[in-house]
């Protein structure tokens, strides 16, 4: 999706077009139509180079295109009825410019199958799939359906969003998360060894002393930067369906020997467990786990603390707030089923508020009006917080600001959480 002149793209183009060329002004045989080719591409990947001046820095070819070379040479041996000696041993060195030059994509590659619930076995758009993924910054993107089952592989920088909406269409049959930035750092530290490239250490960060220091739980770009706005001093990424573990916890909590206490908010019941476990295993540090179990409560809780007040009187407050939260999440259903007594069926919008569904329906702004009004209409709290998820549009959400605005009396805040799973997560306090 990002092409870049000087790798097996430049090989390709340049050989095929000279070979094409050189074919149109006389017919010849496959033989000679490929030693032609090998021929171009061969001088093609050695001005690679002159495209990427990391290339030349360190004397070498683009690996791609040395692959490209190596594959039609073998094509012309094949035909010159030649065997490929595959133990000749190639001195000259190549590398991968994709692998030296820098990149903010690099991310997790995430590949998964699903297996497709019966109503999207027939009509399944690997079209719209792929656009979906493209539009939340998915890269290197493959979608394949094979009957009941739909194989996919991403680039991206966030695979909880991708594996989300897959799981829209059916259930998982087989996951595989790999961080390519790690294995970036990897390769990279490897060349620098064999260059003996002079290594230069990361500046420490130094941090002011704190009595108390703030860990939470978060997805979604907008959530976690309101965190971090909020005061918070580190937001693990995790939620409803990606789960940070106890490691998570543990290698953050590490990191902030500048606390003397440390909050933690797991906000999602899923999670406390491996909070509390980072707690236990950390035994030695001052670590409160607060059970909060919504991100609106998280919010509500972070915003109140004075990191400078006594740990006691912190977490007596903090019980008081979290205990003021009233919480709607609105969601859809992957499948038909029945909940607390209330028939939804797949694709059905839902909004659940302490365990129980409170409205449904195929429509989701109306499900989040039905919703608003089984909240606020004998309610005297004042202050409503909206937090907008990934899958709502502007002009939807501006629609639902202005229906809280001309039917309640409440002090009501707009958030652009872009978090998944949830539309809407409602606040009321």
């Amino acid at each position: 999706m990002k092409p870049v002149e000087g790798t097996i793209l430049t090989v390709v183009r340049e050989a095929s077009w000279y070979a094409n060329h050189d074919f149109e002004q006389g017919e010849f045989d496959l033989l000679t139509y490929f030693t032609k080719l090998h021929d171009y591409a061969k001088e093609s990947l050695e001005h690679t180079p002159d495209y990427l001046p990391v290339l030349k820095e360190v004397g070498v070819v683009d690996s791609g295109g040395a692959g490209f070379v190596a594959i039609v040479e073998g094509l012309m041996k094949y035909f010159a009825g030649e065997p490929v000696d595959f133990d000749k041993q190639k001195q000259e060195t190549q590398a991968n410019p994709a692998l030296m030059l820098e990149n903010e994509e690099f991310g997790y590659c995430t590949e998964f199958i699903v297996r497709l619930n019966e109503d999207y076995i027939d009509r399944f758009d690997e079209r719209k799939f792929k656009e979906k993924l493209t539009d939340m910054g998915g890269e290197s993107l493959v979608v394949v359906k094979d009957d009941e089952f739909v194989k996919v592989h991403v680039h991206t920088l966030k695979p909880g969003d991708a594996l989300n909406y897959g799981q829209r269409y059916g259930e998982f049959v087989k996951l595989k998360i790999e961080n390519m930035q790690e294995q970036h750092s990897t390769i990279i530290a490897s060349a620098k060894d064999n260059h003996e490239e002079i290594k230069q250490e990361p500046a420490k960060v130094t941090h002011e002393h704190q009595k108390c220091g703030i860990v939470t739980v978060a997805a979604g770009e907008g959530i976690t930067n309101l965190f971090y706005n909020l005061g918070a001093d580190n937001v693990i990424t995790g939620g409803q369906t990606m789960n940070p573990s106890t490691e998570d916890f543990v290698k953050v909590i590490n990191d902030m020997d500048y606390c003397d206490s440390i909050l933690v908010f797991p906000n999602n019941s899923n999670i406390i467990l491996a909070a509390k476990q980072a707690q236990s295993v950390l035994s030695d540090r001052n670590i409160y786990v607060v059970e909060t179990r919504s991100i609106q409560a998280g919010l509500s809780a972070v915003s109140v603390i004075n990191k400078q007040a006594s740990i006691g009187d912190t977490l007596r407050e903090l019980n008081d707030v979290i205990a003021n939260v009233e919480t709607v999440s609105i969601t859809y259903a992957i499948k038909d089923t029945t909940f607390e007594g209330v028939e939804v069926r797949q694709g059905d919008y839902m909004a659940i508020s302490n365990k129980e569904i409170t409205a449904s329906g195929i429509d989701r702004k109306q499900v989040m009006i039905d919703a608003l009004n089984n909240l606020l209409k004998d309610s005297d709290k004042e202050l409503l917080t909206v937090i907008v998820g990934e899958d709502v549009d502007k002009d939807e959400a501006k629609q639902i600001e202005d229906y809280i605005n001309n039917n309640f009396e409440v002090d009501c805040q707009i958030i652009e959480g872009n978090q998944p799973v949830y539309s809407y997560l409602i606040g009321l306090e």
